[in-house]
């Protein structure tokens, strides 16, 4: 038999296949297609009144398929391409860690010796990962943090338990389960080759402990946020030993190793200011240029707490939890 033509249609796309439907088998058009459109064999299906559901027959001629007189009708092809199919395991991995996490209970960890009334129940790395234990030493470093501490005190909260959040759910950076029954933090690199810097892993952390209260990303939201991490550098400093205020002498305010005062994270406050020696009032062009400062500082207040907004999803019920990390 001459060679003959195959329309076969993918994603709204028909692709013209070349065949001779003697030796052509049902494996070397599936090869031709993944030629055209990169979805491997493996991934390919082919729908056509003549190919039964779940017959292989891979190995069979088209004429053996088809009969003598090739269809002139389209065979639709379906099937994913290999960075599609990594995403969906991806999410089928992540729905199984939510799974086992909704059924697993929360048991305490036995070193655990805090008998606050407003903390943290227990701490959980993830033991199979590497460096676990630094991984606990950090949760544990974050619930005994006296910012933490007095926060969660002043507020009365209680957290069940406090978890390193599995790298498989890489998009998102924490969650606050069922308004404290558990919060989960991001804490690894994206490589997983170290862990992120502390103060940044505390503004995650702030941020979940306002879904004790708001759920929605409203205003009371973003402004009980702005309170809680002004509140914890103010309960940070001098109330502890070391010599900026932390448990273990590290600086209050760093942030990739950067000092962030309160004027930058929480809005500018005006009034008068000294550059250079000199005393400026809010008068005149001084009165503009603090105006400018104010509108140019809560952009930025915006944008910080929007980028928080995008790393997560806020308080879930029914064992469901989230938070995505803006790239």
């Amino acid at each position: 038999m001459a060679s003959s033509s195959l329309t076969v249609a993918h994603r709204g796309t028909n692709h013209a296949i070349i065949v001779n439907a003697e030796t052509d088998t049902i494996t070397s058009l599936k090869q031709s297609l993944e030629a055209l459109t990169g979805v491997p064999v493996v991934n390919q299906k082919l729908l056509h009144k003549s190919i039964k559901p779940n017959a292989n027959l891979d190995t069979s001629t088209l004429t053996q398929v088809f009969g003598q007189t090739l269809p002139t009708e389209k065979i639709l092809m379906v099937g994913s391409l290999p960075s599609e199919v990594s995403v969906i395991q991806r999410k089928d991995a992540v729905l199984g860690i939510r799974k086992a996490r909704e059924r697993t209970p929360t048991k305490p960890h036995p070193e655990s010796k805090i008998q606050r009334t407003y903390t943290f129940g227990t701490v959980q790395p993830l033991p199979q990962l590497p460096d676990a234990n630094n991984a606990k030493t950090l949760l544990i470093r974050l619930r005994e943090d006296i910012g933490v501490i007095e926060v969660m005190r002043k507020h009365q909260w209680f957290v069940g338990t406090l978890t390193e959040l599995h790298p498989a759910e890489k998009e998102i950076l924490g969650f606050n389960r069922n308004k404290g029954a558990e919060i989960s933090l991001r804490i690894r690199t994206d490589d997983l080759a170290g862990f992120r810097h502390y103060r940044t892993v505390v503004s995650v952390l702030m941020h979940e402990l306002v879904h004790m209260v708001h759920s929605d990303h409203d205003e009371k939201f973003h402004a009980l946020n702005r309170v809680l991490n002004k509140e914890y550098d103010e309960f940070s400093v001098g109330r502890s030993v070391g010599t900026d205020g932390r448990v273990d002498g590290s600086r209050a305010f760093t942030v990739d190793g950067e000092v962030e005062d309160s004027v930058r994270r929480y809005g500018y406050q005006g009034g008068s200011f000294i550059l250079g020696g000199s005393s400026v009032t809010s008068s005149g062009d001084a009165a503009k240029r603090e105006t400018m400062l104010a509108a140019a500082e809560n952009r930025r207040l915006k944008k910080w707490e929007q980028d928080l907004v995008d790393a997560c999803d806020g308080t879930k019920t029914g064992g469901t939890d989230g938070a995505h990390e803006k790239r």
